[in-house]
């Protein structure tokens, strides 16, 4: 059910037009609006200027500021401050334990159990942090080759045997939006002439005692599970990545409105998960979705 077999196919149906391997490079903005997007063929190098009356951007919470910061958006909008600012990725890990047992001799299909109990924290005031912590879930064991190029040297192999032994405990916490993790135009220029993005992002040190105490609440379910040795993995990607173009009342505190409108341009909408302002702790996939619903339903209405 993902956007190409669920949405494409009824969108191209109804007159859409995709064009694969381009690139948006430009949006050109006059006064108060978005007049035209300039996109590039990556395969030929051919350039074409689409005209628009409304242009919704959603590529993503790295490419969508980029994007908009490199059409020299600062130059038409006095409500720019926050664009690309307030970068959030959920701190994950993964705790494995080792059963003496076959975990899964079925093979049958992982990700079915989530545990929400400590999403709030500890709700004895027992453990810290307080405040929000996370979920933690069931994760399928990564096949033997991939735990080979992931394991410790000299481990490997022996990794790789006892894979079939391992229950994981995948746990996404809630990282803390900082205005200093963002996204950026770069002095340099790629192939096309963008500048190339620049990112920089570090975890608050809550992050990290988040994800470390959900880490020992992962470790008691797996003892009860009967793991003796656990390992513990941190997960360095940016999946879930999130809030570069946050939404808001204040368009001194926000990027767009609650419109998901870019605040002075008036036919601009942002639909991604850049503009969510918090990042709770699971996969933000259907939040993103219903917002976008929720804007294509205010755009209608216009």
């Amino acid at each position: 059910m993902d956007l190409s077999v669920s949405v494409l196919p009824k969108a191209i149906k109804h007159g859409a037009i995709v064009l694969d391997n381009h690139r948006a490079v430009k949006i050109n903005f006059i006064k108060n609006k978005a007049q035209s997007v300039d996109i590039i063929n990556q395969a030929t190098g051919q350039r074409h200027t689409i005209k628009c009356k409304y242009l919704i951007v959603a590529a993503g919470p790295i490419a969508t500021p980029h994007l908009l910061l490199a059409s020299g958006i600062e130059s038409v909008s006095s409500a720019t401050q926050h664009i690309g600012h307030n970068l959030m990725r959920h701190i994950n890990g993964v705790v494995s334990g080792v059963v003496p047992y076959i975990a899964n001799p079925d093979n049958t299909l992982a990700k079915r159990v989530a545990i929400a109990d400590y999403y709030f924290g500890d709700s004895s005031s027992k453990s810290s942090p307080k405040g929000n912590w996370g979920i933690i879930q069931d994760i399928a064991t990564p096949g033997k080759g991939v735990i080979k190029a992931n394991a410790p040297f000299g481990l490997k192999n022996i990794a790789a045997t006892f894979s079939q032994f391992l229950i994981n405990q995948l746990v996404i916490a809630e990282d803390i939006p900082q205005y200093y993790n963002r996204v950026y135009c770069a002095d340099t220029k790629d192939s096309f002439g963008m500048p190339n993005v620049a990112i920089y992002h570090r975890y608050h040190a809550r992050d990290i005692a988040v994800r470390d105490a959900l880490y020992n609440v992962a470790k008691r379910i797996l003892k009860q599970a009967g793991a003796k040795i656990f390992y513990y993995m941190p997960i360095v990607t940016f999946s879930h990545a999130l809030g570069t173009c946050r939404m808001g009342n204040n368009r001194n505190l926000s990027t767009v409105n609650p419109d998901c409108r870019l605040w002075d341009i008036t036919n601009c909408y942002i639909t991604d998960a850049s503009v969510l302002p918090t990042g709770g702790s699971v996969n933000p996939s259907l939040t993103i979705a219903a917002n976008a619903l929720r804007v294509a339903n205010i755009m209608l209405k216009r």
